[in-house]
């Protein structure tokens, strides 16, 4: 969590009360930390993450996500999986988990609310995460821009595959309500079509009503990729999940397939 992510922490501890831990470790193959824990019902005080630790069987607690950005797949990943990892190592009385952001994003927001994804959250053992936007109480923020580092892991994993096919890079679909500068797509590849590297700003906004059309007699492999993961993260999980999602839902090829690299 950053000094971005911290004041959006305290203004939700102020609405719901309760104790919080901060940076609250969880066990996976790597180091994984949750922004924040909260248990609402508790005395209003900030405690470690040993105090914490006692605290969280036979307790209702609230885990919390936070990223200073419109609401991203990543953040929504983070917001899934992390009370299903508190649930492997505890037993909470009940569990609700939250994603704070800056703007809400009303086609992800969506995907929040589908059929398909309870379905999916209730496999693993998770709810369904609640978006809250935080007020300006922080400072501003650089839109997040994906590296050149990623574009050469997508553009080696394309050289490995066996039929290559065309390559949308930074792909992004019709009426999205993001910024233009944030790629929700690392690369979409339509395997049976030939080789080609194409970026998607490249294409006038005119020819792509087309190309969206055409994708339902295709298969599709949406693709993401993060340089610095030393092994696969609930943010990039996040991305690879909701990603195939929303071509799904949008789109509607005839299969979709989701790679993530890391």
């Amino acid at each position: 969590m950053s000094k971005y992510e911290d004041p959006m922490i305290c203004w939700y501890w102020d609405r719901v009360g309760g104790t919080l831990c901060k940076e609250f470790p969880v066990a996976t193959a790597t180091k994984r930390r949750l922004d924040a824990v909260i248990l609402p019902k508790r005395e209003y005080k900030e405690v470690d993450t040993n105090e914490m630790a006692k605290l969280l069987n036979g307790n209702a607690e609230i885990v919390v996500q936070a990223k200073a950005d419109r609401l991203s797949m990543a953040l929504m990943g983070q917001a899934l999986f992390s009370p299903a990892l508190v649930k492997r190592q505890f037993k909470p009385r009940s569990i609700r988990s939250v994603a704070l952001c800056k703007e809400n994003d009303s086609s992800l927001d969506s995907l929040l609310k589908s059929t398909a994804l309870k379905s999916a959250a209730k496999k693993i053992g998770a709810g369904i995460p609640t978006v809250v936007k935080v007020p300006e109480c922080f400072k501003e923020r650089t839109w997040y821009r994906r590296g050149q580092r990623e574009r050469s892991m997508i553009c080696e994993y394309w050289k490995q595959t066996k039929d290559k096919g065309k390559l949308f890079d930074n792909f992004q679909i019709a009426g999205h309500d993001s910024s233009t500068d944030i790629p929700k797509f690392g690369a979409l590849i339509l395997s049976d079509e030939p080789d080609d590297w194409i970026s998607w700003k490249d294409i006038p906004t005119s020819a792509r009503e087309a190309i969206y059309k055409s994708l339902r007699n295709h298969d599709v492999t949406v693709v993401h990729a993060e340089h610095d993961l030393a092994s696969i993260g609930m943010s990039l999980m996040g991305e690879a999940l909701f990603s195939a999602m929303l071509v799904k839902q949008h789109l509607r090829p005839r299969s979709v397939r989701s790679v993530a690299l890391c």
